[in-house]
């Protein structure tokens, strides 16, 4: 029972860890595409975006769901 809940806590922290690094990169390329500053300045801002969602949103969500599942399932 303890070793589910600190993993289901270990679960959540990564989600969030994760979300942050979202919100960072996804600022970080906002600012570095309008600043001209990007290699591959002719692909659209959203691809960038989409990227980031695919490389740390995603996991992110997967990490929470996983999480509150293991929290949720009551042991028998």
């Amino acid at each position: 029972m303890m070793r589910k809940a600190k993993f289901s806590k270990a679960l959540y922290v990564i989600g969030f860890v994760l979300l942050g690094f979202f919100i960072l990169g996804a600022a970080y390329d906002c600012y570095m595409y309008y600043q001209g500053s990007y290699r591959y300045y002719s692909s659209p801002l959203y691809l960038y975006i989409l990227v980031r969602v695919f490389t740390f949103l995603l996991p992110a969500v997967i990490s929470m769901a996983l999480a509150y599942v293991i929290k949720s399932r009551k042991i028998q």
